[in-house]
């Protein structure tokens, strides 16, 4: 089970995200933009696709929940 924080709730780090969340997904970017980190969720079967959700954050883990949030939202 994943490290949990005093409410119980799965601490939000990376390595639970591409743990419990990224594997569900077809094609995941994260990369360091210029100011932010920008994660881009993908349809499809390559890179090339359309892009279904962006999330962005100064912080990597927050940018893969954003993208993932819009997701499932």
């Amino acid at each position: 089970f994943p490290p949990v924080d005093d409410s119980g709730i799965p601490c939000l780090t990376l390595d639970n995200l591409f743990k419990y969340a990224v594997p569900k997904l077809k094609i995941v970017t994260l990369t360091n933009g210029f100011k932010d980190w920008i994660a881009t969720i993908n349809q499809g079967e390559t890179i090339h696709g359309k892009i279904k959700a962006i999330g962005e954050s100064v912080r990597p883990e927050l940018a893969l929940f954003w993208a993932i949030w819009k997701v499932i939202k």
